[in-house]
């Protein structure tokens, strides 16, 4: 809603003041523009079992998409888009039984983007909003340490069958940073920061030997993203 009311002030504001002579050229650089971004994520997550905290290992995956530049202002825009986004997270316990998770998201930023001129050929942008997510699948597999029995299971509740119980909705915040070079070539760095507890209040493991059920299980989506990409 912000973002909205700010969209139709600054353009109130741009079309009261724009001259006859200069109205071409400020409707061409103010233009919306798309692209397209994929790359490599570092995705992991921030887990507390019963209050104390787990540090789980990075899962590397990947993110692909497509974006919008919405011009609010020379030298700012609102960059919204979809993506298609693996999360997760991988863990080894005591009895080095390997847990890996693997939901896959589709994901909605809303980002506030200011663009620096650095030189003709090259602006830096840097980026902070919300977003929002909905899990499409994905699965989680434990695995014993000699790697011969897993059992893999959904990741997302379905009534009925064992899972992990995992939440479908998800909303946090998004940092980033980029270059754009001759103003289509994109390289940049994103972190998203989870808000919400995607877990249910009980977490089941079915492991190759035993179940595992831990109450007041909490866990956060972190990731890092690296993103190349392309703007028409």
């Amino acid at each position: 809603m912000a973002c909205a009311i700010l969209s139709l002030s600054v353009s109130a504001q741009n079309t009261s003041s724009s001259s006859s002579s200069s109205s071409s050229k400020g409707k061409s650089e103010l233009s919306t523009t798309f692209g397209i971004r994929a790359g490599l994520t570092l995705a992991n997550q921030s887990i507390e079992v019963g209050g104390t905290s787990v540090s789980p290992d990075n899962r590397t995956t990947f993110h692909i998409g497509i974006i919008a530049d919405i011009p609010m202002a020379r030298n700012f825009y609102i960059e919204t888009g979809l993506f298609l986004q693996n999360k997760g997270f991988k863990m080894t316990d005591a009895k080095n039984n390997k847990l890996t998770c693997k939901p896959l998201y589709l994901e909605l930023p809303v980002l506030a983007s200011c663009r620096l001129k650095l030189s003709d050929a090259m602006q830096l942008q840097l980026n902070a909003g919300p977003y929002i997510a909905h899990g499409l699948g994905g699965k989680a597999e434990l695995r014993s340490p000699d790697g011969h029995a897993s059992i893999e299971n959904d990741v997302f509740y379905h009534e009925g069958e064992v899972t992990e119980n995992y939440n479908r909705f998800d909303v946090g915040l998004q940092f980033g940073a980029g270059f754009i070079v001759y103003k289509h070539y994109y390289i940049g760095v994103s972190y998203d920061l989870g808000l919400i507890n995607t877990q249910k209040n009980v977490l089941t493991v079915v492991g190759p030997s035993e179940n595992i059920t831990a109450g007041g299980f909490k866990a956060k989506n972190r990731s890092w993203a690296i993103s190349l990409g392309y703007n028409f």
